[in-house]
């Protein structure tokens, strides 16, 4: 930087220079060939509004610059005698040793790097880092596992005494209106085989029901029709294509009304339904599950039916609650009359009507009664 700052820069600037520092006395000529190379690449000085007003023009020195710093860098390459990165990990690691003393991390010699793996020590990852000042190399230790010291032991390894006390065999084939069929137990006393159909999945889920009470709710807030009608939006036609984004901004205030915070639960209650269907499911291969053991169900149709009434109120009264607001919201209307003055109130009120006289066919009908008698 001493170099630049006293001597280079005052050259590319066409100013008095400064002597030449010690350290650079044997280079004077490559500086001063370098630094009239860079005069002749200058169209002007290169100060900083110069570069921040024409920066093209100073390409051809930058370009002269990356040049010249590339060629020097393949020639101390060469004099130091490393050897360029090649395709193979011995040559990695050849150019990393001419480089690096590896003794200090307790490889002796070149062979001890590359034979590391199989010595059981860490594996020199060929990367280097620096920040100027120090520099950090890269190895790789294998993971240990806590688990692989622990034999690892095949069916052969156990007798058919030992696979009845203590395992449960079971085979499994996959279907297409079945998930699986699976074939539980080894004898004729434990055999059973075990079936979960797609149509099972779907009613564990809860997926039917969630759905019509959502269509319900749709319906009651009028947004069936709005879907329904939707343009449809696989078109080429431009036309087309305005006519559905016409009909879409049209209705965004209502379908953004309906799909807002308050239908979130919809989408959480079936990620958890789903949760739950995939548990049943894999419950009916381990132990049978709902399906293969009464005892794990709850009881009974009454108490089916129970929760079913209790559904159903609920959703009905939930719907009349929407429709209510619904209502009062965009339909519903509140006329109010202004008052009378407290002085005019008598003259304001309406005078008394015979209903006799005013109702024309309750009178017809007494004097019918009257010729009767």
């Amino acid at each position: 930087m001493q170099l630049i700052d006293s001597y280079c820069w005052k050259i590319l600037l066409k100013e008095t220079t400064d002597e030449l520092p010690e350290f650079a006395k044997l280079e004077e000529l490559k500086i001063k060939y370098i630094c009239d190379k860079l005069n002749t690449k200058l169209e002007t000085s290169p100060t900083t509004f110069n570069i921040s007003k024409n920066p093209k023009n100073f390409i051809p020195a930058l370009a002269f610059i990356c040049q010249e710093t590339e060629e020097e860098a393949e020639s101390l390459t060469s004099n130091a005698g490393i050897k360029t990165l090649g395709n193979s990990y011995s040559e990695s690691l050849e150019m990393f040793d001419q480089v690096f003393d590896f003794k200090r991390f307790g490889y002796k010699s070149i062979d001890g790097l590359k034979n590391a793996n199989s010595t059981g020590k860490d594996l020199f990852a060929c990367f280097a880092q620096t920040d100027g000042h120090s520099t950090s190399l890269q190895f790789v230790r294998k993971r240990r596992d806590k688990y692989s010291e622990t034999p690892i032991l095949a069916l052969e390894d156990f007798s058919r005494t030992e696979v009845e006390e203590n395992f449960l065999p079971c085979t499994i084939d996959p279907g297409r209106k079945n998930i699986y069929t699976a074939v539980i137990g080894h004898n004729s006393k434990e055999h059973q085989v075990r079936r979960c159909s797609d149509l099972e999945r779907r009613c564990y889920t809860g997926s039917r029901r969630r759905r019509a009470y959502v269509d319900k709710l749709k319906i009651a807030k009028n947004i069936k029709d709005i879907e329904t009608n939707i343009p449809t939006a696989k078109t080429v036609n431009l036309e087309t294509y305005k006519v559905h984004l016409t009909y879409l901004l049209e209705h965004l205030p209502r379908l953004l009304q309906f799909y807002s915070q308050e239908s979130a639960p919809f989408s959480f209650y079936d990620y958890q339904s789903r949760q739950r269907a995939n548990a049943e499911v894999a419950n009916t291969i381990l132990n049978g599950g709902k399906k293969y053991n009464p005892t794990k169900r709850k009881n009974t149709r009454k108490n089916r039916a129970e929760r079913r009434k209790k559904r159903k109120k609920k959703e009905a009264k939930l719907i009349e609650d929407t429709e209510k607001k619904d209502k009062e919201k965009y339909e519903g209307t509140i006329n109010i009359k202004p008052t009378a003055p407290a002085s005019d109130t008598k003259a304001a009120e309406p005078a008394a009507v015979d209903t006799k006289v005013a109702n024309p066919a309750e009178r017809q009908k007494e004097k019918d009664n009257d010729k009767v008698e």
